[in-house]
């Protein structure tokens, strides 16, 4: 029987309607762009979620970045409700999300409304959920229509390699089972104490081709929702590991890499593991069956995941943003003397959302590198679990 404890998540959204003229436009809206990236950029979000801080002096607001609403963002007003008194708002900006702090509300504040070039929305303001994360190992990620197998292994694999016994996944529009469904898998893991699985049904985003540096800029859903994961759910936990379905972090364990961090941080250096699969290996199930990297090194090299210690207080600094593979706001001297703990990233664990590349192959001795630090890694998995 699960014995994990299911957090029911509600968030409060806001989006300008759809038969209105005044839109969010891209960086640089003037270069030429597919009709794909039209379709797939969030032209119409405000604000992704709203809640109190941890210590409940302000409000905050989890949003994408304003862009061509800066000037509507700037002249915004606050209510809160039901005192009706003004708010005072900090906007924090970056690339790819904004947060926003309210301060003022007085004792009973249960919403507030924004008002906003005119048009007034109002957003519920939800409960801080610090205390149900305050010291566990909380890993988290965005997720649509992954097997329901892999999300299984993949929280398997980090709470016996790594004491993750808290885990967030936000799901996206999932179209092949409900968030119940991936409630269940998870609280079937062994050792699993905290589960959530929030709703978020919104546009993603998409990869922007008119954009040489940083083209995944426009992916504001899954940026707002590392704002609710560190300052709404996780503010008190002992880390939080920001890991995809699609990835496996290497050993030795991670929290105790950060729990020796002098600040609060540990690297996660990738490795991208081909869709080979050797003969002997086939038996195994999902990411196990994979153990190469192409032969050229620099063709294996992925982008940085990273775990943090949210109780550090440059984690709680609005002006600390964190991204899939970078945390800005943090010096870079302080990513090079964080431990580094590696991590896989498996080509074949994938819905080809994004590109085509779960096509599995034969092993290729000529341009593939058995990846033995990954067998290592999966033998410890395997010699604490029945067989997979």
């Amino acid at each position: 029987m699960p014995s994990a404890q299911i957090i029911e998540l509600e968030s409060s959204a806001a989006f300008l309607p759809g038969e209105g003229a005044l839109r969010r436009r891209p960086r640089a809206p003037g270069r030429k762009r597919p009709e794909a990236f039209w379709a797939a950029f969030e032209d119409r979000a405000l604000v992704y979620d709203c809640f109190r801080s941890a210590d409940g002096s302000e409000i905050v607001l989890a949003c994408p970045p304003p862009c061509t609403l800066l000037p509507q963002w700037e002249a915004a007003r606050f209510t809160a409700r039901p005192s009706g008194k003004p708010l005072t708002p900090r906007l924090h900006i970056s690339r790819s999300t904004m947060t926003a702090t309210l301060t003022g509300a007085p004792e009973g504040t249960t919403g507030v409304t924004l008002t906003f070039e005119g048009q007034n929305f109002d957003l519920p303001v939800r409960p801080n959920l610090a205390e149900a994360f305050a010291g566990r190992r909380v890993m988290f990620t965005m997720n649509k229509d992954n097997d329901l197998a892999w999300i299984a292994l993949w929280a398997d694999w980090h709470a016996k390699l790594h004491g993750v016994d808290a885990i967030v996944v936000f799901d996206n529009a999932s179209t092949r089972y409900a968030p119940s469904d991936i409630e269940t898998t998870l609280a079937a893991i062994p050792g699993m104490k905290t589960v959530a699985v929030p709703s978020w049904p919104y546009r993603y985003g998409p990869v922007d081709p008119a954009v040489l540096f940083h083209p995944y800029w426009a992916n504001f859903l899954q940026v707002a929702s590392f704002r609710t994961t560190v300052s709404r759910l996780a503010p008190k936990a002992q880390g939080i590991l920001n890991c995809d379905i699609d990835e496996l972090v290497g050993g030795p364990d991670a929290f105790a890499a950060l729990a020796g961090s002098p600040d609060g941080l540990v690297m996660l250096k990738g490795t991208w593991v081909e869709t080979a699969i050797a003969p002997e290996d086939a038996r195994h199930a999902y990411h196990l069956r994979y153990r190469y990297r192409h032969k050229n090194r620099l063709k294996s090299i992925c982008a940085n995941k990273w775990l943090i210690d949210p109780q550090r207080p440059w984690a709680q600094d609005p002006a600390f943003t964190p991204m899939m593979h970078r945390i800005y706001g943090l010096s870079k001297s302080t990513s090079r003397r964080a431990p580094a703990l590696p991590f896989f990233h498996f080509q074949a664990i994938n819905t080809n959302w994004k590109e085509e590349r779960n096509m599995t192959q034969a092993h290729d001795a000529g341009g593939h590198t058995r990846l033995r630090n990954l067998d290592e890694q999966v033998e410890r998995y395997l010699a604490g679990s029945e067989s997979i």
